[in-house]
């Protein structure tokens, strides 16, 4: 949970240029309990489970996971969640490691049951391939899943070590796409094979605006074609450069605007000397795609106990009114992550709209909020 040196939108708001579902419309389903509101994921407190937070108009409903079904935890440390038409997928990198939860009483409907042959590998991120598999990667490499039962199938990427620069993943136009080492690997979601083992350098990704996927590297945004895997570079100029946690993997803040036609991320911001720097996301900018253009469009807020800085995705886009939703912590330890708010900002102006504390008055719990999730 402390700090570092900072997909996966839900796969319901792709964009259809990055997809393999047909036209077909399915119909709008309604959870019964939860609605009108977002999901919080969180990773816990130290060593503590994770444990999912809901916010209505009217408050925060807390630990409805545990709520609902009996008293029952998820894994230690969330990191993100991935929704389709009745269900949520929540990854936490310890055991169980993933978690099928039905949206309408978010009652656990399957879980992953064993580890990743026997290493004691972390899970990162999962993306879903159709409406029988998944795709789940973890610091040992990617595997299938089948969303039924939530079994593990074919181990088709492997490395060795702990790799942080990596586990980001996203499946576009048949393909998987890997962050991991550094580079963007492609792999035919089918056959699972290797379509480009090296296509591109990139530290956090994925996100889908404009008719293709964009990654980041440092002070670039990579464009990725996803039929033809032509990657274009963009740098984004002096002073700017993507945040992403380089010591523990969390979920990208590379974040597509509503309209797809811009991205939104984290500018990351080093502080210390003598070698010892520590690099934090502070204000939020803005990349139009047609122009190519970055400008500042949040400020990072002052607490009373000093700068704030984001925590986890720290960027999310509320695809139903196109808002901007920041999460940020006060820089710090140990109690300073109690000051954390959730602010909430126009996408064009950045004005913001309201800001909502993450924690009351009072409050022991620290929560460490990973990712934010809309439906």
């Amino acid at each position: 949970m402390k700090r570092g040196l900072i997909f996966a939108f839900l796969a319901s708001v792709a964009l259809s240029a990055c997809s393999d579902a047909s036209q077909d419309v399915k119909p709008e389903r309604h959870p019964d309990k939860y609605r009108g509101g977002f999901y919080v994921l969180n990773e816990g407190q130290y060593g503590m489970p994770a444990s999912v937070n809901y916010r209505t108009p009217e408050g925060w409903r807390l630990e409805i996971f545990r709520a609902e079904n009996g008293g029952r935890k998820l894994g230690n440390t969330g990191v993100m969640a991935v929704c389709d038409d009745a269900h949520m997928y929540i990854v936490t990198k310890g055991a169980p490691y993933l978690v099928k939860v039905a949206l309408d009483d978010f009652g656990a409907a399957a879980e992953l049951d064993g580890s990743f042959e026997g290493t004691d590998a972390k899970a990162c991120g999962f993306a879903l391939l159709d409406e029988e598999r998944g795709v789940l990667t973890t610091t040992d490499g990617a595997y299938l899943v089948d969303l039924a039962s939530l079994r593990l199938g074919r181990h088709f990427f492997a490395y060795a070590g702990d790799d942080t620069t990596g586990g980001d993943v996203a499946v576009c136009f048949g393909r998987i796409f890997l962050l991991a080492d550094g580079r963007v690997r492609v792999y035919d979601a089918d056959e699972l094979v290797a379509v480009n083992p090296d296509l591109c350098a990139a530290k956090t990704g994925f996100a889908e605006a404009g008719g293709a996927l964009w990654a980041a590297d440092g002070n670039a945004l990579v464009r990725i074609d996803p039929a033809t895997l032509r990657c274009e570079t963009h740098p984004l100029g002096s002073g700017y450069s993507v945040h992403y946690n380089a010591w523990n993997y969390t979920p990208t803040g590379l974040c597509a605007s509503k309209e797809g036609d811009a991205l939104y991320f984290a500018n990351s911001v080093g502080v210390g000397s003598d070698g010892y720097v520590s690099y934090y996301g502070r204000t939020i900018c803005k990349f139009v795609i047609a122009t190519k253009r970055v400008s500042e469009v949040f400020e990072a807020p002052v607490a009373p106990g000093g700068q704030m800085s984001t925590y986890g995705a720290g960027v999310h886009v509320d695809p139903r009114t196109g808002d901007l939703y920041l999460v940020y912590t006060e820089d710090g330890w140990g109690d300073h992550y109690l000051n954390t708010v959730i602010y909430v900002a126009d996408a064009e102006t950045g004005r913001q709209r309201r800001a909502i504390p993450y924690t009351r008055e009072g409050e022991t719990v620290l929560w460490f909020p990973s990712q934010l999730i809309f439906r």
